[in-house]
């Protein structure tokens, strides 16, 4: 019991940002790491938690259009994924990010699978991120923040 729990502590120290329970509504789409160009349909999923530098998403399913999303850990940088979330202010922040694990939870029968990831060094959640996480849905629901970039 102890080595489990000593195996336990060391997973949660190697998280380098504090991480928000969230249920947010949001959708991924598979990129060419080359050109950008979406290599599946977009897809949706759900925001479980949320971090300065990544999330956890739930979703129905790792194959997308054919293409699994297991093939993302195998080459992160040829498969980013764009992950659009919708904030609770009414708009939508559009990250890129890398699959950094994949999961079954047994408990979450409509959305099985959890993904783990990992947002882009220069990208990120807008900087009063936790404010509009914490804020009433707003009326104008047009609004868009965009992070993407392929540069």
């Amino acid at each position: 019991m102890a080595t489990n729990l000593r195996w336990l502590s060391g997973i949660l120290k190697r998280r380098s940002r504090e991480r928000l329970e969230q249920r947010l509504e949001a959708s991924i789409l598979v990129l060419d790491g080359e050109g950008g160009a979406g290599l599946t349909k977009t897809q949706p999923a759900r925001v479980v938690n949320l971090s300065e530098d990544g999330c956890c998403l739930a979703l129905p399913s790792l194959a997308l259009d054919g293409f699994h999303l297991n093939r993302c850990l195998e080459s992160p940088q040829d498969f980013p994924l764009e992950v659009a979330i919708t904030a609770p202010s009414g708009g939508t922040w559009r990250l890129l990010a890398q699959v950094r694990w994949t999961n079954r939870d047994d408990d979450g029968q409509e959305w099985p699978f959890r993904v783990g990831a990992r947002f882009g060094a220069a990208q990120g959640l807008p900087q009063n991120w936790r404010r509009l996480l914490s804020a009433s849905p707003s009326p104008s629901p047009g609004r868009e923040t965009s992070s993407r970039s392929f540069s």
